[in-house]
């Protein structure tokens, strides 16, 4: 026990336990990882940790800017929740680790990262149908093949931004950028469109997959019928063709999600939360069982 003593104290609340320590039942204790304990039961929260109001410490792992400790329960500017991971409705995450009041036109984001899908698929769906090995030049090997390597390159360096680092800038906006291709569409201001659950977001981001196959097939369907003036079973290849092309190419993204909700965090607490996803606790709530 640690007790700093005040000369001439008539009442026991004059006492209290010395720097370094905390008052727990009766005792004085170690300070815990990621409190600073000032003394006479004062206790703050360090810098990139947070607290539920307790002491009870969560590491805020990635960016720990958006926990710059202080009082407990504090988080930066416009963030709350568990390990202060979630903006408030209405804000969106800055690069300082706070969240701010999101923009107008927040749909246009969505709207181009959208169109920009579309056309794209629709880019690889003609170049595969018009692609023959036995005539064309050994060129269009070399530009197909730089273009898979180029693509495959990004979603790496976009896996990269969800790693345990807290990435210095301009990494940091970079990687955050390049995590679109992964489908990481937090990118896109979503919630300043509509505020999903973190499991409702992750199920979103799985989803993606399914939808570019359902767009990748609509392509096929009005190609033929527009193009081609039907004739589906002789262009079958192309469609077979332009659906394993996307799976080649979004085979890293596609394996990043899956894992997602087994990678977990511990924190100083005993606690673990779902590293992609930090709100999440790992086995302890149904955000997780769902995802």
């Amino acid at each position: 026990m640690r007790w700093m003593p005040t000369p001439g104290a008539s009442r026991a609340s004059d006492c209290g336990c010395g720097t370094g320590a905390w008052l727990h039942e009766g005792d004085c204790v170690e300070c815990a990882e990621g409190l600073e304990c000032l003394g006479m039961d004062e206790v703050l929260v360090a810098e990139g940790y947070a607290s539920d109001g307790a002491l009870s410490t969560f590491e805020c792992h990635g960016n720990k800017r958006r926990c710059p400790g202080g009082p407990l329960g504090a988080c930066a500017a416009g963030r709350s929740g568990l390990a202060c991971a979630e903006c408030e409705p209405g804000f969106e995450a800055a690069g300082d680790g706070t969240c701010v009041p999101c923009a107008g036109g927040s749909m246009v984001p969505l709207v181009l990262a959208a169109l920009a899908l579309v056309l794209g698929l629709w880019g690889m769906y003609h170049f595969i149908s018009k692609y023959n090995r036995a005539k064309d030049a050994l060129s269009m090997v070399m530009i197909s093949t730089l273009f898979s390597l180029l693509v495959t390159a990004t979603q790496h360096l976009g896996v990269f931004g969800t790693l345990d680092l807290d990435w210095a800038e301009p990494a940091r906006t970079i990687l955050s950028a390049l995590s679109l291709i992964n489908f990481d569409l937090d990118v896109l201001s979503v919630g300043c469109v509509v505020s999903f659950a973190p499991a409702t977001r992750y199920l979103i981001k799985i989803s993606c997959v399914v939808w570019v196959i359902v767009v990748m097939l609509t392509i096929h369907m009005l190609y033929v019928l527009i193009i081609y003036k039907g004739g589906f079973r002789e262009h079958n290849a192309a469609l077979f063709g332009s659906i394993g092309a996307m799976v080649f190419l979004f085979f890293t993204s596609m394996v990043t999600m899956a894992v997602a909700p087994f990678q977990c965090h511990p924190h100083p607490n005993g606690a673990k939360t779902v590293q992609s996803y930090p709100a999440v606790l790992c086995g302890e709530s149904s955000d997780h069982g769902i995802m």
